[in-house]
Formats: C-alpha cells, sequence, structure tokens
C-alpha cells in the first residue's frame, strides 16, 4: 500500500525492511584419555536493521559475542555418558528511533550479558533401553521488535505495540526421556518441565484498533512469569520388512503463574499416526516409499476466559498422503524427489496458532514437490 495518495508516491512501499547478518563461530575440540572429548569455542554476530517508509520496527545495530565450554565422558562399555556445558554472552542493541516532532533520531542502548549452562546424562543399560535425563539454565533478551513494535503488523494483519521496559528471560527447564526398542517396537517417552522468568509473549489486549483500513486485532508484548509442561511420544512398530506404523503425541500445558491463568498462543495437544510401504530396490529408482497419514488437531480448552478475540477452533482431523524415490545419476550423485499432498479431503479447518484464524480458514488441499539434488 502506498503512503499516501499523491502520485509520486504510489509506487512506494508503505513498510520495507532490510537485515544484514553476519555470523562466526570457531571451535576446537579434544580427545584426551579416550573417555573424555573437549570442545572449547567462540561465537559472534553483527546485524543491521534499516527500513523505509512507516517505522513499525526502528532501525537497530546488534552486536554479540559467546564463549563457551563443552565436556563430555563416556564410561569403557559405553553405558553411561556424562555431559556439562557452559556459556557466556554479551548482547549489545543499539537502536535509532526517528523523532518527528525533534526531526532527529533518539538513540536506545540495550546491553545484556548472563551465563548459561547443562548437566545431563545418558545410561543405556543393553542395547533395547536408553535413558537420559537434562538440567538446564538458559537465558534470552528480548528483541528489538518485542522492545519497539509500533502499530501495524501487515504481514499478521494485526496492531502490535512493545515495550522498552522488557527484560530479559531467564529459564530453568529439566528433561527427563525414556527410549525402548524391542524387535520391530520403539517407543519414545520425553517429559519436560520449564520454569521461565519474565517469559515474554504477545497478550491480546481488547478491543481492537479501528482505523480507516478497519478493525485490526491488537497485542501488546508482555512478560510473566510461567510453566510450561509437557510430554512428546513416539511410537513405531515394523509390521513386515517394508511396512512400517509411526505415532506421535504431544502435549503441552502453559500455565501463567503471575496472574494464576493459563497462557494465549501455546499449541493445542496433537497426534499424527502414519503408514510407510518402501518397495523392492531397482536399478534407476532407489528407496521408493509411499506413505499415508491423518493429523488430528485437538481444541486448545487452555485458554483465560474472554482474553482474546475469538474462541479457539474446534479439532480437526488432516488426512495426507505422499511418496518419494531417488534417482542416481553418477556414483556420488542422485535426485531425491518428494511429492506430498496435505489435506487431501479438502477439509475447513482454522489453526489456532495462525492468528488470521479471525478472519479467514487454513489452505484447502495443498500439492507440494521437492526436487533435490546431492553432490
Amino acid at each position: 500500500m502506498p503512503r499516501n495518495d499523491s502520485i509520486a508516491a504510489l509506487n512506494l512501499p508503505e513498510l520495507q525492511f532490510e537485515i544484514t547478518t553476519h555470523l562466526g563461530e570457531l571451535s576446537w575440540k579434544q580427545n584426551r584419555n579416550g573417555a573424555f572429548n573437549t570442545q572449547l569455542g567462540i561465537s559472534t554476530i553483527n546485524q543491521a536493521n534499516t527500513f523505509e517508509g512507516r517505522e513499525f520496527i526502528p532501525a537497530f545495530r546488534k552486536y554479540g559475542t559467546g564463549a563457551f565450554l563443552i565436556e563430555k565422558w563416556r564410561s569403557k562399555n559405553f553405558k553411561f555418558e556424562l555431559e556439562t556445558g557452559l556459556r557466556y554472552d554479551y548482547i549489545n542493541q543499539k537502536v535509532y528511533k526517528w523523532n518527528s516532532k525533534e526531526r532527529e533520531y533518539n538513540r536506545y542502548d540495550y546491553t545484556y550479558h548472563n551465563v548459561s549452562g547443562s548437566v545431563g546424562a545418558i545410561y543405556k543399560p543393553n542395547d533395547k533401553l536408553t535413558t537420559r535425563v537434562n538440567f538446564g539454565m538458559a537465558w534470552r533478551p528480548p528483541n528489538v521488535s518485542e522492545l519497539f513494535s509500533d502499530g501495524l503488523h501487515h504481514g499478521a494483519a494485526a496492531v502490535e505495540y512493545g515495550d522498552t521496559n522488557l527484560v530479559a528471560e531467564q529459564a530453568f527447564n529439566t528433561i527427563i526421556a525414556v527410549d525402548y526398542l524391542h524387535k520391530n517396537f520403539l517407543i519414545q517417552v520425553e517429559g519436560f518441565y520449564n520454569h521461565i522468568n519474565d517469559f515474554i509473549y504477545l497478550k491480546p489486549t481488547l478491543p481492537a484498533t479501528l482505523t480507516i483500513k478497519g478493525a485490526f486485532p491488537t497485542f501488546n508484548y508482555t512478560q510473566v512469569d510461567a510453566v510450561l509442561t509437557g510430554i512428546d511420544l513416539k511410537l513405531s512398530y515394523q509390521f513386515v520388512k517394508r511396512l512400517k506404523w509411526e505415532g506421535k503425541t504431544a502435549f503441552l500445558n502453559a500455565y501463567n503463574t503471575t496472574d494464576k491463568e493459563w497462557l494465549v498462543g501455546m499449541p493445542a495437544n496433537r497426534f499424527e499416526n502414519t503408514l510407510e510401504y518402501k518397495f523392492l530396490e531397482l536399478e534407476k529408482v532407489k528407496n521408493f516409499y509411499v506413505e499415508a497419514g491423518v493429523e488430528s488437531v485437538l481444541k486448545q480448552n487452555n485458554v483465560p476466559l474472554n482474553s482474546d478475540y475469538s474462541n479457539p477452533p474446534n479439532a480437526y482431523n488432516l488426512f495426507n498422503a505422499g511418496l518419494g524415490f531417488d534417482l542416481p545419476i553418477s556414483k556420488n550423485q542422485k535426485v531425491v524427489v518428494n511429492f506430498k499432498i496435505k489435506n487431501i479431503l479438502n477439509t475447513t479447518y482454522r489453526d489456532y496458532l495462525n492468528r488470521f484464524r479471525y478472519y479467514a480458514d487454513e489452505m484447502g488441499r495443498n500439492y507440494t514437490l521437492k526436487l533435490k539434488l546431492t553432490f
């Protein structure tokens, strides 16, 4: 959309960003006494954002440097493994926000630094069973969009406002996982508990903002203390040599401990079931398979009352199918072909995480063809 109605401005975008990012990492590894493994490293980021037109997110420069140490130990019988990691990060963000009254840029300077760490263990008593446990501490500074968003976000058809007083998130997480393999049956279970201080999220702010272009849902970046718990489950069974079933389940509870209520904008619980059949190898076609499955997403009932512009959409089931194969070109080259059809039955549904659900349904039947050439 043009910024104004003048003829000269008709070909100018209302909003345009250009972001340039440079990343660097240097690491060093050493094996000591066979059982120990050490990794040291540093990483850097240099990022710059400029804009033209309306200032939704201001211009900024981001500088970051981190140093990390990872130490691993494995027993002689390979049944027990320990790993610990430590990382220090320093991040500086310089923001240049245009002041139309003074006709100059106001400069904001944000500096963050903190330590992250983790301790984990893996125990394999036999070839069938693997157990894992991990304790971690991490942090994340607010990005510029969370601090300074101001106005209509055309990509989301929503009005968003940042908060310049946001502070860095601090997370403490625990993960416990078990893998069990017996003949043709595999089960993988992973449970997690994540306590986050000053969790940053987009909170719907009622009522909607009324503009000459219409009414737009409005959101503010907000911080609360939160607890995220859940379970991820994966099952698979090989019926015969070429026929396999795989099922996945994901459950998540996200609770706002500051306001004693559920968090908005969290994924709904879901299930996936897939059957895959692999054909015999041919001279010119390799790894040929076909698959069919159903994706079931439940209704997100864990939301605060009267906290959003519309109620969470109903549960839905999507039937999907696909096939794939490799076409060898030479000894070291091949073309990998994958063809997918999502939502075969053209089901009408809306996804809770998609903010366009306020206005429209999700896409109907969708075809995807991927070609990959390996070297």
